[in-house]
């Protein structure tokens, strides 16, 4: 059994800024972490960021920007601390009609919690919220999990997030098969 790399987390925020309105507090935030913080995918990323590499002749950041917007996402946070002026170049070409973006970097982040310490201190985060990795491809509807995590807080003022993980449905490889990936 496989579990694919699909990680969607549905958080609370902690402080909220003097600034926010009932209504602002109904808006539903997203926050893509650009970055991966490792070097795994090297040399594939030595010039750009996973959530760029084509998939299809898409970037994988443009399936993740339409699985939020199907899912009824109105505002979404893009954090990056490195290739930040390839991430804004694709958002300017791009066109997400009824979703705003905003692009939030720091170069000196070095992890994810570096990135959520940074996004905290920034206070752009208004209520609950889903985070999410900019190379995502997926269907997956948000709104069950999202109302789910808030019937959850409920009964639980303790649970602060919800992790969901997809099992894959069929696997085409044996797990024996082996993967090579060779580059010239």
């Amino acid at each position: 059994m496989y579990k694919i790399n699909v990680c969607v987390n549905v958080c609370n925020s902690r402080g909220k800024s003097g600034l926010d309105t009932l209504d602002n507090e109904n808006i539903l935030q997203a926050v893509i972490i650009v970055d991966t913080f490792s070097q795994k995918l090297s040399p594939f990323c030595e010039h750009m960021p996973s959530s760029l590499i084509p998939l299809v002749n898409r970037p994988l950041l443009e399936y993740t920007l339409e699985c939020l917007f199907l899912s009824g996402v109105q505002e979404t946070i893009i954090f990056c601390s490195s290739f930040a002026e390839q991430v804004r170049d694709f958002i300017r070409e791009e066109r997400w009609p009824g979703l705003a973006i905003n692009i939030v970097v720091s170069e000196g982040c070095r992890s994810l919690g570096d990135a959520m310490r940074d996004l905290d201190t920034k206070a752009l985060i208004r209520s609950d919220f889903v985070l999410l990795t900019g190379n995502l491809v997926s269907n997956l509807q948000l709104m069950p999990a999202l109302e789910r995590h808030k019937r959850i807080q409920k009964a639980d003022k303790g649970a602060v997030m919800t992790l969901i993980f997809k099992e894959c449905g069929r696997r085409w490889k044996a797990p024996e098969d082996d993967f090579t990936v060779a580059l010239d």
